[in-house]
């Protein structure tokens, strides 16, 4: 059996609550201050907490520039700001996308990887839904707009849903992997 005979001496100890007397931006400039010339290893043992001061924190181990980050337990939201380095925008997001179920997940990553684009808002004004083949989500639209049996009665059968189905994804739809999106 193997053993690990590396051990870390930490010099700054986060743990709690971001913004509690033991986790606090005040603090960690301090401690970053007395080791300006050194490398710094953290240990953050965190639910969460302050934003605000968890991205001060960040800011700080960014001026720093020579923080290494090292986690115990059950660490979120605040706690991950100040070891990642995001901003409020990017933690909004990443919270916007933690709160999605699974099947819209996999449809938002679909659509991050075929637009380029990770807005949620975006994500949810486009998302049309999924579908085996494009010709199965054209039929999904002539039966939710139009009544072909009244409009064109027996010849309704005769109506071509592939060739329908090309003209919607030439231009206003997108297809991927079983996920429809409007362009």
């Amino acid at each position: 059996m193997a053993t690990n005979t590396k051990t870390t001496d930490y010099q700054l100890h986060l743990k709690g609550f971001v913004g509690g007397y033991d986790f606090d931006a005040d603090y960690v400039d301090y401690i970053l201050n007395k080791n300006k010339d050194s490398e710094v290893h953290v240990l953050i043992d965190s639910l969460g907490g302050r934003s605000n001061t968890a991205l001060s924190i960040f800011s700080a181990f960014k001026r720093h520039g020579n923080v290494n980050v090292h986690f115990v337990g059950m660490n979120a939201s605040a706690a991950t700001i100040a070891s990642l380095g995001i901003d409020e925008d990017t933690f909004d997001r990443i919270m916007e996308y933690a709160d999605m179920d699974d099947d819209d997940r996999d449809a938002f990553d679909e659509f991050s990887e075929a637009f380029g684009n990770d807005c949620v808002a975006s994500f949810k004004e486009r998302y049309m839904g999924q579908w085996d083949s494009e010709k199965d989500f054209a039929e999904h639209i002539v039966d939710e707009c139009y009544n072909l049996d009244d409009m064109m009665g027996h010849l309704a059968s005769y109506f071509d849903y592939e060739a329908y189905a090309r003209d919607l994804f030439i231009d206003d739809f997108y297809f991927s992997n079983g996920y429809v999106f409007r362009r």
